[in-house]
């Protein structure tokens, strides 16, 4: 059987830098395989340090609330492919526990769960941005034939997506000038939760600009916040 090529762009918004943050879920098809090669092909040549942020202990929300499991994946996940980046990059590395160990987390945290429970915009876009995730999440447990919670699966989206934006905002503050490279569904508007905050305004939730990867062979990357367009 033939192998197809893979492509990755990034859409660089006119970003000259030669940093960038690269959040990374180990279980993100972005993030696998030949996948991850084109991303890295992508940005070699034109990007000299990834700061590599695992999102590993966050993606307990889609394991059960499995930690330990949540952290295997991303050690498999390393040992595999820190030689790719190492091959080609400088790095940083920092896991999801790093962040939460921050002291700004626990305020941005605190403050993110109240914004989704008491407004309207903010719920919107995180239950707009969820239902991508559950929407395909779904149609994979179906081809597989198991049981899917619709109800359970919104909910530990919606906590993880909660706790990914708290988190997010944290790291902008370690690289304050730095875009973000991301696959799939993102935020594209970085002042959205800040906006929407009347809460406490001493708490900054700005999030990094994303410059969104597109794989050849995965569906394009949208800003999943907005509106989906008809049909």
């Amino acid at each position: 059987m033939r192998i197809k090529n893979v492509h990755a762009a990034i859409g660089w918004n006119g970003y000259a830098g030669s940093d960038i943050i690269l959040p990374i879920c180990a279980r993100s098809p972005g993030a696998r395989g030949r996948n991850f090669s084109a991303t890295l092909d992508a940005m070699r040549g034109r990007i000299g340090t990834l700061h590599v942020v695992m999102c590993d202990t966050l993606d307990r929300h889609n394991l059960n609330g499995d930690a330990a499991l949540a952290k295997s994946k991303a050690d498999a996940w390393l040992a595999e492919n820190l030689p790719r980046i190492r091959s080609g990059f400088h790095y940083t590395l920092k896991r999801w526990d790093d962040v939460r160990a921050d002291p700004s987390f626990a305020g941005r945290h605190e403050l993110m769960m109240r914004l989704y429970a008491e407004s309207f915009p903010v719920q919107e876009a995180i239950d707009r941005i969820s239902s991508h995730y559950v929407a395909s999440k779904e149609e994979r447990f179906a081809k597989a034939g198991l049981p899917f919670n619709r109800i359970l699966e919104r909910q530990a989206a919606a906590a993880y997506l909660v706790e990914e934006f708290a988190g997010t905002a944290v790291y902008k503050d370690w690289h304050p000038s730095l875009p973000e490279a991301y696959w799939g569904v993102y935020v594209g508007d970085a002042q959205i939760f800040n906006r929407h905050n009347s809460i406490d305004r001493t708490i900054d939730l700005a999030l990094p600009e994303t410059l969104a990867i597109h794989i050849s062979r995965l569906p394009a990357p949208i800003a999943g916040e907005r509106p989906r367009l008809a049909a």
